[in-house]
This record gives structure tokens, sequence and C-alpha cells, in this order.
């Protein structure tokens, strides 16, 4: 569990807001949760590349390898399966992945 933030400064996202006993590790994929109402739960958003306990924090910071690159996309098209339905899961691109304009 955590907030998800781009840091305009650094280029990077961010989990921020993340509890400490919250076991996360280099490599772990994260996923949208859904919480907010605005995109489906289970999203692939990216992979965990750094973890790091601030000793003057009282949570986590998670920096993530985005699954893409944001900063290229022009309009996403996400396909929600109903209730009952088997989707075939599709991996996520990798991440130095280049598509055409």
């Amino acid at each position: 569990m955590g907030v998800l933030t781009w840091d305009p400064g650094t280029r990077r996202l961010l989990v921020d807001y993340v509890p400490k006993q919250v076991d996360e590790a280099v490599g772990d994929t994260m996923v949208s949760s859904g919480l907010g109402g605005v995109f489906p739960g289970g999203l692939p958003v990216g992979a965990v590349s750094r973890v790091s306990e601030p000793p003057d924090r009282l949570l986590k910071e998670i920096r993530l390898r985005p699954f893409t690159s944001f900063s290229r996309l022009e309009e996403v098209f996400v396909l929600v399966g109903m209730e009952g339905d088997s989707l075939p899961a599709v991996p996520p691109a990798p991440v130095d992945r280049e598509f055409p304009r």
C-alpha cells in the first residue's frame, strides 16, 4: 500500500507513504489497487527498482521502473472482463521497448 507519485525533479515514479512492515523487494511488480476509483485494480504499473527507509521518516519510499514511457502515451485503452470471463494474461512490455510514433 502506498501512493504513486511522479517526481518531476528526478523524473521518477515513487510510491510514498509505504508502511515499514510492507515487504517489497527489488524486481517485484507493483499493480494498481483500484481504491481511488479512477483506474481499475490489478493494472501493472512498474517494477520496484529501489526501496529506501530514510532514518528520519516513519515510512518507506519505493522507486519504480515503469512498464511504459508515460511521457509518450497519448491514449490508453483498458479492457476489463465481466465477472466469470476468462481473459488471457498479457505480460507487460519490456521497459526499454520503443514504439513508433
